[in-house]
């Protein structure tokens, strides 16, 4: 739950948290609704060292992350199997999501667009991988996501209070002058503050000039298109 305060004292027992989580029930496809684990830092010298045992542990296993461009805010990603200890690194996720575990019985498409679990290659352990938020000092963990995930699960949050965003409105498909397609992006920051997990997933994939407009939230009053992309027809 979200108001739930959770002490950690050290790296060994966010270890210990993130592990028993593949213990825990849910559903096969579509964890949305929980994709966020608050994890809350006093802001004294001990979380300062959790946050450089973090830090050390994701450049030495080489995870990799992703920072923010004109900020401290970093993603560092955390992820590795809670059974084997495989480190998936940051591009590992990545590919992951590209080519995700197909399910037997399940369409691939419904796995590619919600399935938020990575399977391990090496046990076949399902988990979910862990990327920390930090501007200093570690502040949340969320739910790593690809982009169509992250699209998919705006779409289905807002429309949880009766909300057409992004693809789900007709209004929003877009063509640029050269015939080029893309969703044109109408959502408002500030009401996506809820939920954490998908507010930095989508701030991480857009462009920074684009991420600017977005913060400012002059994207909704400019025809601009999710991520900055643009496909063929």
């Amino acid at each position: 739950p979200l108001d739930t305060a959770i002490k950690v004292e050290s790296i060994d027992q966010l270890n210990s948290m993130l592990t028993k989580r593949k213990w825990e029930p849910e559903k096969l496809i579509g964890m949305f609704t929980n994709d966020v684990t608050m994890l809350r830092f006093s802001a004294n010298k001990q979380s300062e060292n959790i946050l450089t045992d973090i830090k050390q542990k994701n450049e030495t296993e080489g995870m990799g992350n992703y920072k923010i461009k004109g900020t401290k805010i970093e993603l560092i990603n955390f992820s590795h199997c809670p059974n084997c200890q495989k480190i998936f690194s940051y591009k590992d996720l990545q590919q992951y999501y590209l080519y995700p575990k197909v399910i037997q019985g399940i369409h691939k498409n419904t796995i590619f667009r919600k399935d938020t679990r990575v399977n391990c290659p090496d046990c076949q352990t399902w988990f979910l991988p862990a990327l920390i938020i930090s501007d200093g000092s570690p502040k949340n963990q969320t739910q790593f996501l690809c982009r169509t995930q992250t699209l998919d699960a705006i779409e289905e949050y807002f429309l949880e209070s009766q909300k057409l965003v992004l693809g789900r409105d007709k209004k929003n498909k877009i063509v640029s002058s050269n015939g080029l397609r893309s969703i044109r992006n109408d959502l408002d920051y500030k009401k996506l503050q809820l939920k954490p997990t998908l507010l930095v997933n989508f701030i991480q994939y857009t462009p920074w000039d684009l991420t600017l407009d977005f913060l400012a939230s002059e994207n909704l009053t400019k025809e601009q298109p999710v991520f900055g992309a643009w496909y063929p027809k």
